[in-house]
């Protein structure tokens, strides 16, 4: 990631989501960007609730306690370009969007993510 974000000669904001999140939408993505702007902090870092994660039936592998409440990372980030070797002060979106909760690494995440589409529709 450091390497793509110094070779690409970014300025400014650089937004980061991991490629195994399938259910990412545009409007999602502006929420975050809106959310970030509002901030006003160099870099955003977007989460979900625990029991988000227990509902789309998903297991996390990383578990954060932010203010007592057990939050998961999502794999969505804003950083500052300028900064991309530093650790940055960050906002923390916490989102109740099962969306998020939804990453594809095995089979059976494929087959959840395929459960809530359908479901959605």
């Amino acid at each position: 990631m450091i390497y793509a974000v110094e070779t690409a000669n970014t300025t400014g904001p650089v937004m980061i989501i991991m490629s195994d999140l399938p259910l990412i939408n545009p409007e999602l993505i502006d929420s975050v960007i809106e959310k970030y702007r509002e901030e006003g902090k160099p870099a955003l870092s977007v989460y979900v609730p625990i029991n988000v994660c227990k509902g789309a039936g998903t297991r996390p592998d990383t578990v954060f306690n932010k203010d007592g409440k057990l939050i998961v990372p999502a794999g969505v980030n804003i950083l500052d370009s300028s900064q991309i070797r530093n650790e940055q002060e960050d906002f923390n979106l916490i989102l109740d969007n099962p969306r998020l909760a939804i990453n594809v690494n095995t089979v059976k995440d494929l087959q959840r993510c395929k459960d809530l589409l359908q479901c959605s529709n």
